[in-house]
Formats: C-alpha cells, sequence, structure tokens
C-alpha cells in the first residue's frame, strides 16, 4: 500500500465517520418542521375566504367596481 492509497483511505474513513455522526444527530432531533406546505395552505384558505366573501355579497353594489363594469358591458 503507498501513501497515496494510505491517504485516501484515510479520507475515506473520516467521511463516514462525518456522515454517521450527522445521522445519528438527526435522528435525534426527528424531522424538520414543514415550512412549505402550511404556507401554502394559509395562502389558499386566504384565497378561498376572499372569494367566499365576494361572491356571497348580497348587491352588485358591494362587489369591486370591475364586477360592476362588467356585468354592465355585456
Amino acid at each position: 500500500m503507498d501513501f497515496n492509497v494510505y491517504y485516501m483511505q484515510v479520507q475515506a474513513d473520516q467521511l463516514l465517520r462525518e456522515a454517521r455522526a450527522a445521522a445519528a444527530r438527526r435522528a435525534l432531533l426527528g424531522p424538520p418542521p414543514p415550512v412549505v406546505g402550511p404556507a401554502v395552505r394559509r395562502a389558499i384558505d386566504w384565497m378561498r375566504s376572499f372569494y367566499a366573501r365576494w361572491s356571497s355579497a348580497a348587491s352588485t353594489g358591494s362587489k369591486p367596481i370591475t364586477a360592476r363594469a362588467w356585468s354592465r358591458s355585456r
């Protein structure tokens, strides 16, 4: 075994030790908290509530101006 092979073996062993230690730390901490899913869900709920308020308006006067202009132009 020449020096280059020995050095590569030591390097590979060190990388494996570090990877195992990192995996053990992640296993102790548990899964990371979700970020994207709840944000998308909040955005969809906001759009749904906005549409429900807009579409359930009793009179045309309480809807946005563009809705009145669109209904009059047809």
